[in-house]
């Protein structure tokens, strides 16, 4: 017969248990007993009673089975809830309880209060299971499994395996429990997509955006034959989405050409007092392409005001053809005397001490070389200082483009009496105009990772759909190169119009780094096929791919979605709050997808985040 051992409730004279603490109780420890179980590898321990004083028997320590969570959907469809959950096994044994029956059994627990009880202060009660009015008997044994559910994630709670007795009479006489407290830390949610606000804006897919400073700026896109010319920036902290400036025309339309435009590409260019955007080519209403920018002020919230021109009372050289212009003066011959010609007309040089300086007071940006949609834009650190370009896509002839251009500001400059080339802005990256050593991609993904530039993805200039990923580099001449990272897994499906995006973050002391592309389409462009809802990585450190969690089946995949990273204080969402040791997180809003149970084509306004 066990001996009992108290370090948890009993009751005093009056009606309801109390919490006493383990210094209370010292006067007990020497009649303490505990003993080693051989096959299960745990301490015994005796049990504690609320009413009556004590029981006699012993309670194994209980173990913790799982410490995970769950991911709840909604029929088939998408994930819509999860549950941080821990489940258990215990053993009451040796059970000496005469008349007396086991009613139910289950878990107490708390974070808050250390020796939880039944109908405590602070306590929960989770996994009940009712047994019937079970007689235990003499000697017996009460084995039972189950879980504490809706937990919070990344939290300190305490639990412990507790019984009921009833009466012959059927009344519950006793609460019995485990005299050991387990004090356990809940799991963090890893690999999961959880359903955001939807974005406050009209459904569509193709939006052009970019991310400067944690914010996210979006422009317009398309719905059907629908094509919108609004600007949205996103707000992490509270998970919503406001919308800016509309964009009209006016009277600088002949050189941006229509403001409604969709499948085009967008950078931010710093100036010493703003920041710019540029929204560059693009498909426009009646599915034609367009070599127009546009420029839009951060700071100032308008859109192609001369003042907020990059070049904007600021004195620059002045290039034609790509040539430094300078004043002229008379050239002189070696004995320092000036030199004509056969027609005695003075023979001029440049004078290298006075370049030909000019402003800008244009409320237009240089058209690009060519009208382009599908296309990417991206920032490259060189040798000689930070470019931007614009690059892959399409023409007008359907051709996909096999050119890399930079802007270059210094160009950008008012035509006055020395009127510019257009081809000056833009200019082929690099010494010759074929500067791609992978491929042609329309509608690839490029992302920032780090230092880095990750292209991938595309309808390919090889034939069908590509599956490679490059990194980008620049020379120091700018000319633009590509070089493939690791291939993907055989089951990774070649795509177009996918998303993605970067996360750094930290899991159980360990540091990731990682790129993560979804979603898209298998087939060309006008064509038909699949819909891909899936995830995938490339890991910088193992420089090796892997599988994440889908980011939806069949009836919510998509093409067209934005793609982006964020880092958010969660604490204002209960389904994710205290989730993560970083709060790295990525997102997928909008696209276009074909909703199987209605048999229609469908544009989305839905947002995801993934918690890596």
């Amino acid at each position: 017969m066990a001996l009992t051992f108290v370090s948890g409730c009993i009751k005093e004279q009056g009606e309801e248990p109390f919490v006493i603490t383990r210094e209370d109780i010292k006067e007990y420890d020497e009649n303490a007993k505990v003993k080693k179980n051989e096959n299960k590898d745990s301490i015994s321990y005796t049990l504690v009673t609320a009413i009556g004083g004590f029981a006699i028997g012993e309670s194994k320590i209980d173990v913790v089975d799982t410490n995970t969570f769950r991911v709840f959907q909604s029929g088939s469809k998408r994930i819509t809830d999860l549950d941080c959950y821990v489940e258990l096994s215990s053993e009451f044994t040796s059970l000496e309880l005469g008349s007396k029956t086991v009613s139910e059994v289950g878990y107490v627990y708390s974070h808050t209060n250390k020796y939880p009880i039944v109908d405590g202060s602070g306590c929960d009660v989770s996994g009940s299971q009712y047994l019937n009015r079970k007689n235990t008997g003499s000697d017996a044994t009460i084995a039972f499994s189950s879980g504490c559910h809706s937990l919070d994630f990344n939290t300190d709670y305490y639990v412990r395996s507790y019984a009921i007795l009833e009466n012959e009479e059927g009344e519950n006489s006793d609460t019995i429990y485990n005299q050991r407290v387990l004090k356990l830390h809940t799991t963090l949610p890893e690999d999961v997509w959880v359903q955001r606000n939807d974005v406050n804006m009209s459904n569509r897919f193709e939006a052009i955006s970019c991310v400067n400073d944690e914010k996210v700026y979006l422009y317009g896109g398309k719905s059907g034959s629908t094509y919108f010319n609004d600007m949205w920036v996103y707000n992490k902290d509270n998970d919503v989405w406001s919308q800016l400036a509309d964009f009209t025309e006016g009277s600088v339309a002949y050189y941006t050409g229509v403001e409604k435009r969709a499948n085009g590409a967008m950078f931010v260019y710093p100036t010493s007092t703003d920041k710019v955007i540029y929204i560059i080519g693009g498909e426009i209403e009646g599915g034609k392409l367009t070599e127009k920018v546009i420029y839009y002020s951060i700071d100032n919230n308008r859109y192609c005001n001369p003042m907020d021109h990059p070049n904007y009372s600021t004195q620059k050289q002045l290039y034609i053809g790509g040539v430094a212009q300078y004043y002229k003066k008379q050239k002189l011959d070696d004995d320092g005397q000036p030199m004509y010609d056969e027609n005695d007309n003075p023979i001029e040089e440049d004078d290298k001490t006075r370049p030909f300086m000019v402003s800008s007071s244009r409320a237009y940006v240089e058209d690009l070389p060519l009208a382009m949609c599908g296309n990417k834009a991206f920032v490259l650190s060189s040798p000689g200082g930070i470019r931007y370009y614009v690059g892959f896509g399409k023409g007008s002839n359907g051709n996909l483009i096999s050119s890399f251009y930079e802007y270059q500001v210094g160009y950008d400059l008012t035509d006055g009496q020395h009127p510019l080339e257009h081809t000056l802005t833009w200019n082929v990256a690099g010494a010759t105009s074929e500067r791609l050593t992978g491929e042609a991609l329309y509608q690839p993904v490029v992302e920032v990772c780090g230092s880095r530039i990750i292209v991938g993805t595309g309808e390919s200039s090889k034939g069908g759909l590509s599956k490679n990923f490059y990194q980008l580099s620049v020379d120091e001449i700018g000319g633009v190169t590509m070089g493939k990272i690791a291939d993907v897994p055989e089951n990774f499906s070649a795509r177009a119009n996918a998303a993605s995006f970067y996360l750094t973050y930290t899991k159980n002391g360990e540091a990731h780094e990682r790129f993560y592309v979804g979603t898209g389409r298998t087939f060309k462009e006008g064509e038909s096929g699949n819909l891909l809802g899936d995830l995938w990585y490339y890991d910088f450190s193992t420089e090796k791919w892997g599988k994440a969690r889908d980011f939806s089946n069949s009836t919510y995949c998509r093409e067209g979605a934005v793609g982006f990273a964020i880092n958010r204080n969660d604490d204002f969402d209960k389904d994710v709050s205290n989730v993560l040791e970083e709060q790295a997180r990525g997102v997928f809003t909008l696209g276009r997808g074909y909703h199987v149970e209605d048999n229609v084509m469908s544009y989305y306004k839905d947002a995801w985040e993934y918690l890596p």
